[in-house]
């Protein structure tokens, strides 16, 4: 019996064949990011605007690639601030994944361990760790601090590193994505003492048997930055083929996405680089495209109101309920504290009920996917409409850990 998502629907997962033909320059960049190209990719594509998703978030994010030839705040922060977030969140794939990241841009391997030699180090960790718990406990006081330390402008950009990791910690950990052997070889040696282990994302017999004699992962030079600025202009293109007409200032892009989805997102206004206002709002509009569902946004609503009861967001709970309001017109039959909870569901249409059952499963960090739940779901979701439903709550993930910030940093 499959014990993860990405399990049971590896036999629907696209092939990397399919993914070079199709994005090549961007699998390149990610190569170049984590020295592999992630397995999630393949699941990701099941439903296309899922790969669209991260596919915008991580380099702008990130400021990519710009801020691999040190524009921004200090890449050895924003890795640290990624890879604590993802072990607050409990995502083991994430954690394996960052810590490469983290050293390739020059974290030391003292910090990654928690061994902080400044503090800056230490005041990285502790935004991290306030933005990725739930329930969450970050403070004005820690906001503050990293500020005075690194300059506003560093702060937001350590945060939207963070914000990057809501996405993918929560699609990783709920789907329950195989991690690659080079990337467990890269990192095992480093973290493994510190409690870390694969988990559900290694699929092997017994414990994982790893070659730890190379060098781990390296840290970038000249021909990094070289084969980055090489792949960045056609990966440039396809981004801005997805976001066409979609405005780069706060107030226009709320305006846009209110008049294409009727969904307010005040923290547009909030972001300083316009090409993230720009790639999050298009975000946005693409999960809630209903001429793009598969699962049908009714459904989505519901998996959305999940989630925002299940971190106590009163801006998330808006949200879906103008979701709801405007999608799912049966929506009365059951009580919205049953759809949060994921009790006495019978009155909803079997779709909704699984799509409903799937996000109480993944809201928590960890996730709480059973073999139980997963057949259960299967049955009545198909692979892209899985997807999507993991898609939508980890983007909400994501959407949380930015309005966590810019409350903290309004004290």
């Amino acid at each position: 019996m499959p014990t993860t998502l990405a399990e049971k629907l590896e036999p629907s997962f696209v092939d990397f064949d399919y993914l070079h033909d199709r994005y090549r320059p961007m699998l390149a960049l990610v190569r170049e990011l984590i020295g592999v190209v992630p397995n999630c990719d393949l699941a990701l594509e099941m439903w296309r605007p899922g790969f669209r998703t991260y596919n915008l978030l991580v380099p702008n994010c990130l400021d990519l690639p710009v801020s691999l030839l040190g524009r921004g705040a200090r890449k050895d922060l924003v890795g640290l601030g990624m890879y604590v977030s993802s072990r607050a969140a409990e995502c083991a794939y994430c954690s394996a994944h960052t810590c490469s990241f983290a050293i390739r841009r020059g974290a030391s391997t003292e910090a990654i361990v928690g061994n902080f030699s400044a503090a800056e180090e230490e005041a990285t960790t502790r935004l991290a760790e306030g933005m990725a718990r739930i329930p969450a406990d970050l403070t004005p006081d820690d906001v503050a601090r990293l500020e005075r330390l690194v300059g506003v402008n560093d702060a937001e950009d350590i945060a939207l590193g963070i914000t990057l990791m809501g996405f993918l910690n929560k699609f990783m950990d709920a789907m329950g994505i195989e991690l690659e052997p080079e990337a467990l070889a890269d990192v095992t040696g480093l973290i493994g003492p510190t409690g870390w282990a694969a988990g559900q994302h290694y699929r092997g017999e017994g414990e994982p048997v790893i070659d730890l004699t190379g060098d781990g992962p390296r840290v970038d030079d000249m021909k990094t930055y070289g084969r980055v600025l090489k792949h960045g202009p056609a990966a440039a293109r396809l981004e801005r083929l997805w976001t066409r007409g979609v405005p780069n200032t706060g107030p226009a892009a709320e305006a846009y996405l209110h008049e294409h989805t009727g969904v307010e997102l005040a923290i547009l206004g909030e972001i300083r680089r316009g090409a993230m206002v720009r790639a999050l709002a298009t975000v946005v509009r693409d999960n809630l495209d209903p001429t793009i569902s598969a699962v049908g946004l009714g459904a989505k609503s519901l998996a959305g109101w999940v989630y925002a009861n299940h971190v106590d967001s009163e801006d998330l709970k808006s949200m879906s309920l103008e979701l709801i309001s405007r999608h799912h017109a049966g929506q009365s039959a059951v009580s919205l504290d049953s759809i949060a909870s994921g009790d006495q569901l019978d009155a909803l249409s079997q779709v909704d009920r699984a799509a409903v059952k799937l996000a109480v499963a993944v809201s928590p960090s960890p996730a709480a996917v059973s073999p139980e739940l997963i057949d259960d779901v299967t049955e009545f979701l198909t692979p892209a409409e899985v997807v999507e439903v993991v898609v939508w709550v980890s983007v909400l993930q994501a959407i949380h850990r930015y309005q966590l910030f810019t409350a903290a940093r309004r004290g």
